[in-house]
């Protein structure tokens, strides 16, 4: 089977941190909305860590893929990719491995997770290896749907709070989990696993405004602030 992908201008999208609020918002539909199962995968080069709170790489408001700082890394100082559920009673989070990712290089960051049960765990990948979890907190109660939020790139939105300072390309995310052999697929071949009728597929090339979702699920994504870069993974 032969592969033949678009070609695309640029090699990622800018983020500048701090309080210049650049995002990328890919709104609320049907076709991201309420999955029991997720895939959230993306290739991240961050420049700088915040000083507090962490980097929001992608996600909705009731669950997000973070890079933490060592404020944030439960068991040890150093930096670690974080996970974030909202659950009814009380929300849940895990992270990666202290260190697993630093600046100046980019990394390839996948989150699979099933939401059906506060008993399940989410496997975080950092350049598809799979990562021994530490639990922050353990959720309790009914996972809290994410019909009302949009699924945003770089930021939740609030200036100053968990802004992405680096750059961030080939945005995936699926209603299904991807094994590690997947992991790989597409960490090599970006947008080679086809998303399906749900979920999205965005390059985050170029300088495309709104942002192209090439799933053909019509995802777009409203792009603000974030520019094009020659950095690529």
């Amino acid at each position: 089977l032969v592969v033949s992908l678009p070609c695309w201008a640029g090699a990622s999208r800018n983020f500048r941190g701090g309080n210049n609020d650049d995002l990328i918002d890919y709104g609320s539909s049907t076709n991201i909305d309420s999955f029991t199962t997720r895939t959230d995968a993306a290739w991240v080069f961050i420049d700088v860590f915040p000083t507090q709170n962490s980097v929001r790489i992608q996600g909705k408001a009731s669950h997000s893929v973070n890079v933490n700082t060592s404020q944030s890394c439960s068991g040890g100082t150093g930096t670690c990719v974080f996970y974030f559920v909202d659950f009814t009673t009380t929300n849940g989070d895990w992270q990666s491995e202290v260190n697993s990712v630093a600046t100046g290089a980019w990394y390839f960051l996948m989150v699979t997770y099933n939401n059906s049960s506060s008993a399940n765990d989410p496997t975080i990948y950092v350049n598809c290896v799979t990562q021994t979890l530490r639990e922050g907190t353990a959720p309790v109660g009914d996972f809290v749907s994410d019909a009302a939020s949009n699924y945003r790139v770089g930021n939740n939105a609030s200036p100053g709070v968990r802004e992405l300072d680096g750059q961030e390309a080939y945005v995936h995310y699926y209603n299904r989990i991807l094994s590690g052999s997947e992991c790989f697929q597409i960490m090599r071949f970006p947008g080679s696993l086809a998303v399906g009728a749900n979920g999205l597929f965005a390059p985050q090339m170029g300088s495309n405004s709104p942002e192209l979702d090439i799933s053909g699920n019509g995802n777009t994504g409203t792009v603000t602030g974030a520019t094009e870069s020659t950095n690529g993974p």
